[in-house]
This record gives structure tokens, sequence and C-alpha cells, in this order.
């Protein structure tokens, strides 16, 4: 206030309203000097009564510090007489006031009309005493010096004189106590910049502790958040659901957002959505899954590996992905983190709002960190299921393993169980395994469905594979892939024919391949649409070898069996052999039974050549029913039957199917086929130096040939019978001749004997008595 002269007037004492003022002089040097005494007293006690309010709601106020800055712009309006006062924050590049103090109701619209402002300090005198960070005061805003704006703006609130104590955080500005007058005023004392200062530290104090306050506040949250999270993942190692949604809920309490999504990128490569929570989320799940390109925004996030952030989402510029993903869910504005593993990225978070506004960088923080979690969540579900999966598959191992090593001799439980540990470890709907024989594929083992499927599938074998998509798969020994067979050009009609009836549209085919060659197939299906990964693939495979080891065991125990029967056979005829000097019928019946039990027959009989003339020796009979007539029966040696052919050609003649042959050929060995009912025959020559000695012939009721494993040891077997014929035949003639040159030797010995006698004497009555009993 100024006097009627111009000049700085002092203020009148006003204790009662504790008002700041200065004294007007006395007469009375003495009266004076207490006038000013008592003056600043009451001044210091309404001070400090003010600083003591302003203190006392601080303290109440721990959240919110608009009643501090209430109580700051009513302290100073009250103790500034004709002041009025006012609270000023900056936020960012504008400047708002937060409280008004000695203004009436009329006056205070206007005062709010009017902010914010811009944080201007060339033309804004409080933008300027903020950014200053310093005391301002202008006792008459028409002065010449004061910006043309600071002066339109104190003619538009009606007010001549400001003041701005600057509210300093860390030694910058933050907001401003300005005090404002109608009239022309003088400078402020120190006294009263003091006081100001001091309701300044104190705004600055609220600020700080309500900030302080709510960081806390915020921390709890993020830390309860942030362990609710770790507990989820801890209870749940198996699955990321339960800890994705409750990332999710964290994110909607702690970022007030609308919006919140984890997005992961799938074994196919695509991007799918793992969690979301927002408005339409069937329309939004129905936009996924997305290819990973470079207009994906998580294709993006992950490029660029840090939070990325759009404060306005329908900004120019911007890429397709987050545009079109904003637009289909209706947000403004977002963040998105990365998900980020050793190996590369593999999804990403995000928060998005209905509005257009910045994210704080303690909400990208917070996302990183819950980005962070998301990560540990997939990490520790992928290592618990290669875990799991990997122990499923080391016992599935150890199952059939043990079932190979309990049946050496059948492959059959092998493949019956490597179809059930397929399905199982495959999530697999059926499967079965067939074995290649000749070019053509037969079923060995499969799972059970209904009769119709079951039905179904074995119509499709024995299958020949030759011009089939299995060929080649068996020639190239790549498994193949079908992803959906209602769709496959290359399925055979038969083949979809009989995965429909299974139920099944998905499959895959892996060969089971043994030195190099193709021997079978191991197929696994599933029943919707799609392909299979290359590590299950590789399972399959696993599978495969090891069917191709119960294969290749049973070969060898059947092998080695085989060769053992045989050489057990072997010996067993030759001890007969070594027994029977005499007698070649137990060298023979050995021979018969010995060739029909080891060689699968239903009879086998034994022929010796008489005169151009086949004369039964031995038989044994298993299955075949041969009448009486047919015991001892003699055929000639001719074309006619099998066996004469056998012998003529001097090599082994087998018929896979007698009833098969052509009218003419083998006429009567076709007749006795047809009495004796018998479909395969084989003969096999006995010889000895090219001499045919006889035949041995096998007969088996059902069409099936000999192998020629077989073959060969009936070879062995017809040998021996040869030798021990031969051995008897050379024995009895060795007796022949043993008799003859013993009664030679007799003979020898008689006459030696009459000439010794007659040598020795030539009396009659001697010599013929040893004549006569010599003879």
């Amino acid at each position: 206030m100024r006097g009627k002269k111009g000049k700085p007037a002092s203020k009148p004492s006003q204790r009662a309203r504790g008002r700041v003022s200065d004294r007007p002089r006395r007469k009375s040097s003495n009266d004076g000097k207490l006038a000013r005494a008592l003056a600043d007293a009451a001044e210091a006690r309404a001070q400090q009564a003010a600083t003591a309010e302003i203190l006392r709601v601080i303290s109440s106020s721990p959240t919110d510090v608009q009643p501090v800055f209430d109580a700051i712009a009513g302290s100073a309006a009250r103790l500034f007489g004709t002041w009025n006062a006012g609270v000023l924050i900056r936020e960012g590049d504008m400047i708002h006031v937060r409280a008004v103090g000695g203004l009436d109701p009329k006056n205070v619209a206007k005062v709010e009309k009017m902010f914010p402002m811009p944080f201007d300090p060339s033309s804004i005198l409080a933008a300027r005493a903020i950014a200053d960070g310093r005391f301002l005061e202008v006792p008459d805003t028409e002065s010449v010096e004061v910006p043309s704006r600071a002066r339109d703006l104190a003619r538009a609130g009606g007010w001549r004189a400001v003041a701005f104590v600057p509210l300093l955080r860390d030694g910058r500005g933050i907001g401003a106590i300005a005090m404002i007058s109608r009239n022309p005023a003088s400078r402020f004392t120190e006294r009263q910049v003091s006081l100001l200062r001091t309701f300044a530290d104190q705004g600055v104090i609220a600020i700080e502790n309500v900030r302080a306050f709510h960081e806390t506040r915020e921390a709890l949250s993020e830390q309860k958040a942030s362990g609710e999270v770790l507990a989820a993942i801890a209870g749940s190692m198996s699955d990321t659901a339960p800890v994705f949604d409750r990332i999710l809920e964290s994110c909607e309490r702690l970022f007030a957002g609308h919006y919140a999504g984890i997005n992961v990128i799938g074994e196919d490569g695509l991007v799918h959505l793992a969690a979301y929570r927002g408005p339409n989320p069937e329309g939004y799940a129905r936009v996924f899954p997305l290819p990973n390109n470079s207009e994906s925004a998580t294709a993006i996030v992950i490029a660029t590996r840090k939070v990325l952030h759009y404060p306005d989402l329908e900004a120019p510029g911007l890429p397709r992905g987050p545009r079109e993903s904003a637009r289909t869910t209706g947000a403004r504005s977002a963040i998105m983190a990365p998900l980020l593993t050793e190996k590369g990225g593999i999804g990403s978070i995000y928060v998005a709002r209905r509005t257009s506004a910045p994210f704080t960088e303690r909400e990208i923080a917070r996302l990183e960190a819950f980005a962070n979690q998301a990560t540990i969540a997939i990490e520790n579900v992928r290592l618990f299921n290669e875990t799991k999966e990997a122990l499923e598959r080391q016992t599935a191992t150890t199952e059939i393993l043990k079932v190979i090593a309990s049946s050496p001799d059948d492959v059959q439980p092998v493949f019956e169980a490597i179809v059930a540990s397929a399905m199982r470890l495959m999530k697999g709907a059926t499967a079965h395994v067939t074995r290649l024989e000749g070019g053509t594929l037969h079923l060995l083992a499969y799972s059970q469905t209904d009769a119709a499927g079951v039905a179904a599938l074995k119509r499709v074998y024995p299958r020949n594979v030759a011009g089939t998509d299995v060929a080649e798969v068996l020639e190239t020994r790549v498994p193949r892939v079908i992803s959906d067979a209602e769709m496959d050009p290359h399925i055979e009609e038969e083949v979809r024919a009989a995965m429909r009836a299974r139920g099944v549209r998905g499959s895959v085919v892996v060969p089971l391949v043994s030195k190099g060659d193709s021997v079978g197939t191991l197929v696994v299906n599933r029943r919707d649409a799609g392909g299979f990964s290359d590590h299950e693939i590789g399972l399959l495979q696993t599978f495969a070898d090891q069917a191709v080891i119960a294969i290749e065991n049973v070969r060898l125990f059947n092998e080695t069996n085989e060769a053992l029967e045989r050489q057990t056979a072997t010996a067993e005829i030759l001890k007969v052999i070594s027994a029977s000097h005499s007698d070649v019928a137990p060298v023979l019946d050995a021979v018969v039974e010995r060739a029909a039990r080891i060689c699968e027959s239903d009879d086998a009989v034994l022929f010796v050549l008489e005169a151009d003339r086949f004369r039964q020796r031995a038989r044994f009979r298993l299955a075949l029913h041969v009448p009486e007539s047919h015991q001892n029966r003699q055929v000639g040696l001719d074309r006619s039957t099998i066996m004469g052919a056998a012998v003529l050609d001097r090599q082994p003649i087998q018929i896979e199917d007698l009833q098969s042959l052509p009218d003419g050929v083998y006429e009567e060995g076709r007749r006795l086929a047809r009495e004796l009912n018998h479909r395969a025959t084989l003969a096999v020559p006995l010889l000895r130096d090219d001499a045919a000695l006889g035949a041995l012939l096998l007969r088996r009721i059902e069409a099936r040939p000999f192998t020629d494993k077989q073959i060969s040891l009936l070879r062995t077997f017809a040998d021996q019978a040869a030798i021990g014929i031969e051995n008897v035949r050379l024995f009895n003639e060795l007796q022949q001749r043993t008799d003859a040159l013993t009664k030679s030797v007799d003979q020898l010995t008689a006459l030696g004997e009459v000439s010794q006698t007659l040598s020795s004497t030539l009396d009659l009555d001697k010599v013929l008595p040893t004549i006569v009993s010599r003879a």
C-alpha cells in the first residue's frame, strides 16, 4: 500500500487480525519502541501460529497435498492484509493453479479460468520465478520493464502488484506462492519474504510427503503384486495360465489400464494370444494367431529389445501392427515390453488405455519387471515340460527295452508297447506299425478304436506301396507329415476313408530303417488337423529305432535258434549214423522227423531209389493224413512227380501251390495233392557222387513256400541220409568180403596142414585121417 504522496506507507498494527504491518512513528521514542516491540511480537505470534497450522495440516494430510496448499494460500492472504495469495505448480510445460486465498468466489473463478498457462519465463512472471528459483516481486505491473504478456494477464486478473516465491525441490523450481494486489504496493520486507519462503518450504515438504507416501504405497503394491506373481510361478510349474492371469490382474490394478495382454510366439512361428484382460475378449482373440513379420507389434518390440511407448496410437507414422491392434480394442495409448531369453524373444506384454496420455518412467519400469516375471514363468514351464517329457520319454524307452528284453523271439509285444507309448507321448488318437515284405506293407500292431475304425484300417493292409505316398517315405527314409488328410491330394481314398472312420485328420509317417533300408513304418494320427514338431518327430524316430532293434533282435534270436536247431539236428543224425552201421532205418527215421519239425512241414517222407522206382523207407507225419494205401507205395522215376523231376534234374524243386499248376505239369503230383489235400511240396534229391539214391519229400497243407534256409537245411539232411545209406551199403559189402576172406583163410590153413602131414610121413593111416578132418 502507498501513502497519499505515492510513498510506501506503513501498515497499521492490527493485532486481532494478525496482519503484518509497519508501525507509524510516535512522538515519544520510548512509546514508539514499545509499540514496535508489541507489534513485532504480535506479528511473530501470528506467523508462528500460521506456520504451526500449516504443519498440523501437513501431518494430518499425508496422502493429499491440497489441504496444505489451501492452508498456505489462506494463511498468506490473512497475514498480508490486502494481498491475495495463490499456489502455482508446474506440470510439464504448463503452470496450474492449485489453491487461492483471499479472493471472493467471483474473482476465484476468473483466476482459475486463466489457468493452466504456458510455462514461458520470457513472458510469464511466475514462470520466470520458478525457472530462476529466486524471489521475484513487481510493485507495479504497469511499469515498462514488465513483459507485455505479464501486463495483459495482470490487467485481465485485475491486479497491479505481484510477488512470487518459488517452491524449490533439490534446487529446482516446481511451483510458486503467488502474492497479488489490486493496488501498487511497496516491496516486501526481508521478514515477510522469509515467511513466504517458509510457506514455500512447507509446500515442498507437503508435496514430498505425499509423493513419498504414494511412492511407498506404490512400492508396497508393486511388492505385493510381485510376491503374488512369484507365488503363482512357484505354484504353477507346469502351466503359465495362472501366472499370466495374476500378472494381468496386477497390471489392471497398478496401471489403471483398460487393456492388458500377453502374446507368445508358438512353435509354428506365429504370434498367439496367451492371456488378455479388456473389452471384447472374444473379438480380440479372433484376430490371432498373427504372422510374426516386420509389421507385428510383438516382432517390433522383440527387435528393439526395449519397451515401446505409444502415447498416441493414432499419431501418424506408427507401424501398422500396433495401430491395427489399437483400432481392434479401442486403445489410444499403450506400452509394450519384450519377453526375452538367452535364445531370443519369445513374446511380449502390453498395457493400454482408452485415453491419449504418456506413461511414466515408473510405469515403464514396472512393465519391464512384469515382462521378466512372465519370461520366468514361460521358461519354468518349458523346463518343467522338457524335464517331464524327457522323463516320460526315458520311461517309455525303458519300458520298451524291457519288453524287447523279455520278448527275444516275438516282436509283437514290442510293437504294441511302441504304439501305446507313441500315442501317450504324442497325444495321438491312433497309431499303428507296419512291416515291409517284398514291396508290401503288412499291419503288425495298431491302437484300438471302434469296430468300424479297426475294420477300415484292416482293409488298407496288406498294402502295395508302389506308387503311393508311403513309397517316397520308404525310399527317402524321411518322415512325412500330413497336416490334413481331408485336404491332401496325395492320400489314397482308401487310406483317407480309414482315417475318417478312425476319427483322425493329422498324421505323421516315420520309416523303420535297418542297415540303410526301410523295413516298415510307424504312423501316429491326431484328431485335429495340424502338424507335428521336429521334437515330436525326433521322439517318434526313437521309437522307430527301437522297433528296428526289436526286429533285429528277433531275427538274430531266430537265426541263432534256427542255427542251433540245425546244428543239434545235424549232430543227432550224425550220432544215429555212427551208431547204425548195419541198419539205415534209424538214420532215415531221424532225418524225416528232424526235417518235418524244423522246416515246419506237415509231412515228411524219404524214398529210396531201387531199379528206377522209388520205395518209401521212412515217414514222419505231423498234420497231413495219409491213407494206408499210400503207406508203402512205389513211384516210378519220371517227371510226372515232383520227386522224380528233382532226382532227374539233380536239384531241389518246390511248388508253393500245387492247385495253381496248369494242366500237363506234374500230373501224378497234382493227383496225389488232391487226394491227400495238401498245397505246397518240396522234393530234395539224395545224391552220392552225382548218383541218385532217392529223394526227401516235404508237404504242407497251406500254400506257403519253404525258405532258402529251410531248403539248405534239407540238402544237409538229404546228404546225411545218403551218407547213412552209403555207410550201411559199404558196411554190408565189407561184411560179405570179410566172410569170404575168412573162408579162404580156413581153406588155406587146411591145405597147409595136409601138406605138412604129407611132407612129414608117407604113412597113409596118418595122412588120410588128416585130409578127412580138414575137409
